[in-house]
């Protein structure tokens, strides 16, 4: 019997010793999302491992840039306020300037796990892994033109750029409701704000842009 078509090329068959956890940590994924074999649990997990072997490290990197920027930060404001206790001014501009920064990074990781989850997404749902790969391909160039535009316009589309352009576009009833957000319990419906604002400020500029362009 032939072996069934699984890419472009020839499918080859693989024997392998693994161990029991192992086995049961293959076994538990496959039924967690569904798959409908082992071996499909096995192909599909291979392309997640193989993507992240490249995010992990880069996202990594930039995420203890990140901790360093926190952490200058954090000894800055510390040094402030022990200024303002013998009569000093706190420096607001370096401040601000540090705090933007630390934003700016916080979403330059935000894309790279973003770009990488909307690839994973389709490969861990049921379906056929080559209409997985497809759709995983199309999610990548999606977001890949994303990031492309995002570095393009970053003077005008960084993290840091829009939320001071969005806190000074807020109306006084917005900004007592984001005061009301201000804490843990509604830390989600917060993030949930910001990220719909965030999201139709960059839909709006695409749309000048292009109008500017016709």
């Amino acid at each position: 019997m032939a072996r069934p078509k699984l890419g472009k090329g020839e499918s080859e068959r693989l024997q392998m010793v693994i161990s029991r956890e192992e086995l049961d940590a293959i076994e538990d994924w496959r039924f967690r999302n569904r798959v409908q074999s082992k071996s499909e649990a096995i192909r599909r997990l291979c392309q997640i491992g193989k993507d992240m072997e490249f995010v992990v490290p880069d996202a990594t990197e930039r995420a203890e840039l990140m901790l360093s920027s926190a952490r200058l930060m954090y000894e800055f404001v510390v040094r402030s306020v022990e200024t303002l206790d013998d009569g000093g001014k706190l420096d607001t501009a370096n401040l601000i300037g540090r705090a933007a920064n630390l934003l700016d990074q916080a979403a330059d990781i935000h894309l790279i796990l973003m770009r990488e989850n909307n690839r994973i997404i389709p490969l861990a749902e049921p379906g056929k892994l080559q209409q997985a790969l497809e759709e995983a391909a199309r999610n990548e160039e999606d977001m890949a033109q994303f990031v492309d535009a995002y570095v393009a316009n970053e003077s005008e589309l960084s993290e840091s750029v829009l939320m001071k352009k969005a806190l000074g576009e807020l109306t006084g009833a917005e900004r007592a409701a984001a005061i009301k957000q201000d804490t843990v319990p509604q830390a989600e419906k917060r993030a949930m704000f910001w990220m719909m604002r965030l999201a139709k400020m960059r839909v709006d500029f695409f749309r000048k842009k292009e109008d500017a362009e016709k």
